[in-house]
């Protein structure tokens, strides 16, 4: 169980992390000068929110290794600071992992035990090519556009995908009507996520992001792993608190 739990954080933080990249403001009032692929991405980039407090809460369901597993999820982020994501089932907390820039923990309320970890070593061991600052702006909705270029804009059976690149990653996010459906993440290492969305709503202004968000690593078709979140609530710059103590009793994993 305890290997169980770790790879569950494990696997929540970085594909929520990932999946959020498709989260997008409303396109309505894109005119059709602005359909040429750098254009697009500028389009992107200006969705971008600024925000000290971002949190979300809701059910997510974790398939893999012929084993799924449905909790309620919570997730909180201090920018610049932490994230917190606390794991529930039947009203009671089967763990929770805290984030810094330096340091990983995990409490394991089912074992009694805990984990602590530099960083590094477990961004090293799980390969998780994302800086912290980078997972921060990409949980909250946000894009990692910072050096990125627009490589082309294709029409394809009524919908729109638009393919970018950069220096860690390219993408290619497939547009139906104003929102994106899904997307398609290639790492330079090679790892690939599939990201299907739906159900938008108001966040901020005219920024929307989706409540119901599926992944898929490495891609759809043949998943190693498999991420459903059906999210309830999102909400921006409210306060929330970032507990986190491991108890005298627990032991070390």
């Amino acid at each position: 169980m305890k290997t169980q739990l770790f790879k569950v954080f494990l696997f929540l933080a970085l594909i929520f992390v990932l999946s959020s990249c498709a989260t997008r403001r409303s396109l309505s009032d894109v005119s059709a000068t602005t359909s040429m692929p750098e254009k697009k991405l500028e389009e992107i980039r200006s969705g971008n929110m600024d925000f000290d407090w971002y949190y979300a809460k809701g059910a997510a369901t974790i398939s893999y290794e012929n084993t799924s597993l449905t909790a309620n999820a919570d997730f909180r982020i201090k920018k610049d600071s932490a994230m917190l994501i606390v794991l529930r089932m039947m009203g009671l907390e089967l763990g929770r992992a805290l984030i810094t820039r330096d340091s990983f923990f995990m409490v394991n309320r089912m074992e009694g035990n805990y984990m602590a970890e530099p960083i590094e070593s477990i961004a090293k061991l799980y390969k998780v090519p994302f800086t912290f600052a980078e997972l921060q702006q990409i949980i909250a909705g946000n894009h990692l556009t910072d050096g990125m270029k627009a490589q082309q804009l294709n029409e394809m059976e009524g919908k729109t995908m638009l393919e970018a690149s950069g220096e860690r990653w390219n993408a290619a996010f497939v547009f139906k009507g104003e929102t994106v459906e899904s997307a398609q993440y290639t790492l330079n290492t090679g790892e690939s996520v599939t990201a299907v969305f739906d159900d938008y709503i108001r966040v901020e202004k005219k920024k929307q992001s989706p409540l119901n968000r599926k992944y898929y690593y490495p891609a759809k078709a043949y998943f190693e792993y498999a991420l459903e979140l059906q999210l309830d609530q999102i909400e921006l710059d409210k306060q929330k608190s970032m507990k986190f103590e491991i108890p005298s009793k627990y032991t070390r994993i």
